[in-house]
């Protein structure tokens, strides 16, 4: 996971040395039954190159790659062995704006894919008590990169600049390193520098939510 696998650093150093330029955000929509959609949407996607023909060179390189399936969003999904894959252009013209989306059996499977491909250690369970289901994950050192720029790279890609988790029924009843909304079916991961390791060098984050 991004933000918690791979230092801010790193991030602003892929960001800053990117000549495409996009507002990306990551949302997972979990359903009655627990099952998870992956939903990457990238808005204003351009070149920030100089010159006219650089930047048309590239937003084109960017368009042949969703087309292709082969762009970061679907690549990382992929990756993670999503079901469904579906990549849906809005607007096919620069600045683009396209939708990844990617489906998984539940937020404990699709956590401990994310571990276990970008070779992380931790665990991410989820358990179920009546209506009520509880999402936790541990991570050991996650401020530790892998140091392969491809893992980086797939990470910015799927988790976007901001991370939320949508539940399409019920709400949460709380929340571990998510802030909550009014309404409790929407939460926000944290920024950074509010996700912190406890004493041991482990960070858990994790969600309780009741389906009625």
């Amino acid at each position: 996971m991004r933000r918690l696998a791979i230092v801010t650093v790193v991030i602003l150093a892929l960001v800053s040395a990117a000549c495409i330029k996009r507002d990306s955000a990551a949302t997972w929509y979990v359903d009655s039954a627990g099952r998870v959609t992956w939903s990457i949407l990238e808005r204003d996607v351009r070149s920030d190159a100089a010159a006219r023909v650089d930047r048309e060179t590239e937003e084109q390189q960017y368009l042949f790659a969703v087309r292709s399936q082969t762009h970061g969003a679907a690549h990382g999904l992929k990756r993670l062995g999503a079901a469904g894959l579906k990549v849906s252009i809005l607007q096919d013209k620069a600045p683009f704006t396209v939708l990844t989306e990617g489906a998984f059996p539940g937020l404990g499977e699709m956590g401990t894919r994310l571990i276990t491909q970008f070779r992380l250690s931790g665990t991410s369970v989820v358990v179920r008590d009546g209506d009520t289901w509880t999402w936790t994950m541990t991570l050991s050192d996650p401020n530790a990169s892998s140091g392969d720029t491809a893992d980086d790279e797939d990470l910015v890609a799927l988790m976007g600049d901001r991370l939320t988790v949508a539940l399409r029924e019920g709400r949460f009843l709380s929340a571990t390193g998510f802030a909550l909304d009014d309404e409790g079916r929407i939460a926000t991961l944290n920024s950074d520098d509010k996700l912190k390791a406890d004493e041991n060098g482990m960070l858990t984050i994790g969600l309780c939510w009741e389906i009625k």
